[in-house]
């Protein structure tokens, strides 16, 4: 069974809105801040972290080229 949280959109500066983890949940996935999760968003919204890759260790220049 899947575990459940609620959690309240947070106002970042005029164009975005972030959202917190428990950290339980950061310490399971051993996520780290400045590390980067998966976030899908089709008929739900999942949001996995990212295994056996980069996960934001790069800058973003790189990163973008690599999937262009």
């Amino acid at each position: 069974m899947p575990s459940i949280s609620y959690r309240a959109l947070i106002r970042m500066g005029d164009g975005g809105l972030v959202i917190t983890i428990p950290k339980a949940w950061a310490r399971f996935y051993q996520l780290k801040p400045g590390e980067r999760v998966e976030v899908i968003a089709n008929d739900e919204l999942t949001i996995r972290p990212l295994v056996g890759q980069d996960n934001g260790k790069t800058d973003n220049k790189r990163n973008q080229q690599a999937r262009d």
